[in-house]
């Protein structure tokens, strides 16, 4: 079967995302990118691919997910006229036969600027949970420049 293309429409421009490039995602205005999250097992890991071109200028360093039932999730955050890409988890950590796992978000930011193969966020904070309900982490408040350093510099 043949699809007709429309009059003017460049084929060799363009670019998709295909199988295990396929996961998370999110827009990055400002720089102009596209950050993926795929999965290997229980690793993860976030890709930037410019949004005109597909080129990946960084990847993330694999990073272990908290809880098996749940994804790590991946939002945008604009600081100053730039794009702070955060990824975040919930679950438990630590514990074992004697005492019991505390309940955490753990959330790193990572610069949308950065370049190489695996990039490691720029900042790694974990936060007690009390109760991890149904709530997400969202873009919605404010980050300060200092939690999203644009290549050692506040943006």
């Amino acid at each position: 079967m043949n699809i007709e293309v429309p009059a003017g429409y460049d084929t060799s421009r363009g670019w998709q995302l295909s199988g295990k490039q396929l996961g998370t995602h999110a827009v990055l205005p400002h720089a102009g990118a596209i950050a993926t999250m795929t999965s290997a097992g229980s690793a993860y890991r976030v890709t930037l691919r410019d949004a005109a071109t597909g080129r990946v200028p960084w990847t993330g360093k694999p990073f272990e997910e908290l809880s098996e039932s749940e994804a790590p999730g991946l939002v945008v955050v604009p600081v100053g006229g730039k794009d702070c890409l955060v990824t975040w988890s919930r679950g438990d950590k630590g514990g074992d036969a004697l005492s019991k796992a505390k309940q955490v978000y753990a959330v790193d930011t990572y610069a949308a600027d950065s370049s190489g193969d695996t990039v490691a966020p720029e900042h790694h904070v974990e936060v007690p949970a009390t109760d991890h309900g149904t709530g997400r982490v969202t873009g919605a408040g404010a980050i300060s420049a200092s939690s999203c350093a644009v290549r050692g510099r506040s943006p």
